[in-house]
């Protein structure tokens, strides 16, 4: 029972952080979509968006004086937003700006980029009129007064002069029968807002009723995004509490389930001791049965001697019967042998017969002696087997007493095991169905909460799928609602109309037919003019987007492209300064190799064709020690490749290398032209190495160490080494 309840108090706190868990992923959703509605400027008119959004790429924004559209800029009390949004109507999407000159930047670049036009505020030149004082006294004492709008919001201070700009000159007051008092009051020189968003207008129109959009829009997301983040807020320190709590429940549920296994533990010791106590009454019923035989037994042997012993009783007394009757005879026989003696020596052979029979009889005297102690031995021992077969059966008598006594015991302490083992075998079977009832329970609570949570969260997808949607859609219907006010606005701006006064203007139909004859007119015109390409608008603006977009992409390219021509031009530039003056050097390093390997002569590079360096060729020119100048495929084959490697050590020299490896460079000299090349080698051994693949016995012995690949067995290569140094010393 008291597992059970854990389990039910343990199930009932998971369900409640499972809960709040999930509202808080709900609100951190609708958070994250309303942050992102609010970061891109969702809900506002398009060029203010595409404005707001571009500023936001380049990262000018404030840094500009660009403030933003004033909807982001004000905050609201959340009993207000309504009156407060129907009273800015088109203001919301104004934007704040610093000077005229910033106003005028923006306004160039919408016209460039045909992203639509945008009103601007510039707060240091915008000029705001007070409502009347006397106008303003009269109102705060009419019946629902709240405020002046301006006054009712709060925003940052460098802005305050578009707040006065756009709800300087609006009153806000409960209800839509306060706003026709006050107007009436005040001559409807002023425009006046209800808490429920009805509005009277100045000169007397009126706007109201109910709206699908009664929720907040862009004014009321930033107080929605403050009023979820404190709600988050207070969740998780729910969310903190309730696992405290669901801790301590797990804790005592661990407890319950160690005091339940302890139980149980306690009560397979109890059959564990059932089962000992059970095989030590039956080893002690077959102890006790055995001594039962045993006695029986001892008793069968005791009667078995008592017999034997009456038995040896009798022969004892025959025995001593018969040593008496041998005793008188022999002492007759003896009498008998000294009368004979005395009385009769010549009776010799009666005397040796006699004798003879006085000596069987000593032997059958000595025989009945020894019979006679081989008796008292056995009786010796027949008695001591007989005290000892008394004490064995007083033992196996004490023996089974204390046996009985144990019997009794264990059968009494077997009798009460097996009360509490069925007991606790009972308890154990209940407690076995009431965990088997939880754990089913649990389970189907868990696959249940799982299938709900995995609803929930489609349900919150779908909800915040449909929310956004139905944002974008309220924020169309406010801006087309908020684009009729503006006509009604600027109607009254324009020609000094209301809404009532415009309809009462409007010229009347005085004749049906000549009204549906110019219709037909007309209509025949249009026909004239061809059909109607209705999507010729959405087109022209597809097209317009596109071409602005391709122009974009154009003056992009043609931008990147004349910055590529630039490097292009710098990495020219570079390259020929680097190219002559690395020319020049290797130019100069050329001569003083070549004439260092010729023991004389002149060389050089030079460039031909093209007078411009990187396109130009490079011819080599060589005079050996005795010849005349000329270019290098007229030398001889030995003279090209030594001025070949002339101008390899040139460039060397230029920049050096850690190392260098030659294959063959000298296989077309002759003798004397691979000595010049080793001693130039060795020369220049100290700052570099060299590795020179040859087969010249000259370049050989210049080296320092030979390495040598040898196939002494067909197929297997082998690598020699040898320092030169070492095997010179070695033959000296």
């Amino acid at each position: 029972e008291s597992v059970q309840r854990r389990h039910e108090e343990t199930d009932a706190i998971d369900a409640s952080l499972g809960e709040t868990i999930s509202e808080i992923q709900r609100l951190r959703y609708e958070s994250e979509t309303l942050e992102r509605l609010e970061a891109s400027f969702e809900g506002y008119q398009r060029p203010v968006q595409l404005l707001m959004q571009e500023l936001k790429r380049s990262q000018n924004g404030v840094n500009k004086g660009i403030y933003g559209p004033v909807g982001s800029l004000l905050s609201v009390p959340e009993d207000l937003t309504r009156a407060i949004e129907v009273a800015l109507g088109a203001s919301t999407h104004h934007v704040v700006c610093d000077t005229f000159d910033t106003a005028k930047e923006l306004i160039d670049m919408l016209r460039r980029t045909r992203a639509g036009r945008v009103t601007f505020l510039p707060v240091q030149s915008i000029e705001s009129r007070a409502i009347d004082r006397a106008i303003l006294e009269k109102a705060s004492r009419a019946a629902g007064w709240i405020g002046i709008a301006s006054d009712l919001v709060t925003c940052d201070p460098i802005i305050e002069p578009a707040l006065l700009f756009t709800l300087g000159r609006t009153m806000i007051v409960e209800t839509l029968d306060d706003a026709v008092q006050l107007s009436e009051m005040i001559r409807r020189s002023y425009t006046i807002v209800s808490l429920d968003g009805d509005v009277v207008h100045r000169g007397g129109s009126m706007t109201g009723g109910w709206s699908s959009n009664m929720t907040a829009g862009v004014l009321g997301r930033p107080a929605r995004i403050r009023e979820i983040g404190e709600r988050i807020k207070t969740l998780e320190e729910r969310k903190v509490e309730i696992e405290a709590k669901l801790d301590e429940a797990i804790e005592n549920l661990k407890r319950a389930a160690a005091e339940e296994e302890s139980l149980l533990e306690r009560l397979a010791d109890a059959k564990r001791q059932q089962l000992r106590l059970s095989g030590e009454v039956t080893a002690r019923e077959q102890a006790y049965e055995r001594l039962l035989r045993t006695n029986g037994e001892l008793k069968t042997e005791a009667a078995a001697i008592d017999g034997r012993l009456g038995e040896l009783v009798e022969e004892m007394k025959d025995l001593e019967e018969e040593r008496t009757a041998v005793v008188s005879e022999r002492d007759e026989a003896a009498l008998f042998v000294i009368q004979f003696e005395t009385e009769n020596r010549e009776r010799a052979v009666e005397r040796d017969a006699c004798r003879d029979r006085l000596t069987r009889l000593k032997v059958s005297i000595d025989s009945i002696d020894e019979s006679i102690a081989d008796f008292d031995s056995l009786t010796s021992r027949t008695g001591n087997e007989k005290e000892h077969a008394e004490m064995r059966l007083k033992s196996v008598d004490r023996e089974l007493e204390e046996q009985s006594h144990l019997i009794d015991k264990s059968r009494r302490d077997l009798e009460d095991n097996r009360s509490a083992l069925e007991k606790a075998s009972a308890e154990r079977e209940e407690s076995q169905k009431t965990i088997t009832l939880l754990m089913e329970k649990r389970e189907e609570e868990s696959a249940l909460q799982r299938q709900l949570l995995v609803k929930m969260t489609d349900v919150n997808d779908r909800v915040s799928r449909l929310s956004a949607v139905y944002e974008r859609q309220m924020s169309e219907f406010a801006r087309g609602r908020e684009q009729i006010d503006d006509q009604l606005n600027r109607l009254w701006e324009t020609h000094g109309w209301t809404r009532l006064e415009a309809e009462r203007e409007a010229c009347e139909i005085s004749s049906v037919s000549k009204a549906q004859s110019e219709r037909a007119e007309l209509k025949r015109r249009i026909d004239l003019l061809g059909p109607i390409n209705h999507n010729a608008v959405a087109e022209y603006e597809a097209l317009s987007e596109r071409i602005e977009y391709m122009t974009a992409q154009r003056e992009d390219i043609e931008k990147a492209g004349r910055g590529l021509e630039s490097v292009i031009r710098d990495l020219d530039r570079s390259m020929r300064e680097q190219f002559s003056k690395t020319f020049e050097d290797i130019n100069r390093n050329f001569s003083q190799v070549f004439s260092e390997l010729f023991s004389g002569g002149q060389a050089e590079i030079v460039l031909e064709g093209d007078e411009d360096v990187l396109l130009a060729d490079i011819a080599i020119r060589a005079q050996p020690p005795g010849k005349r100048l000329q270019r290098l495929s007229l030398l001889s084959g030995g003279e090209r490749c030594l001025t070949a490697i002339a101008l390899l050590f040139a460039i060397l020299k230029l920049k050096p290398a850690p190392f260098c490896v030659f294959d063959e460079v000298e296989s077309a000299l002759d003798d004397a032209n691979v000595q010049r090349f080793t001693d130039y080698v060795r020369r220049y051994a100290w700052s570099m190495q060299f590795i020179l693949v040859t087969h010249r016995k000259g370049t050989m012995e210049a080296s320092d160490r030979l390495y040598g690949v040898t196939m002494q067995e067909r197929g297997i290569s082998r690598v020699l080494s040898m320092k030169l140094s070492s095997a010179l010393s070695y033959g000296d």
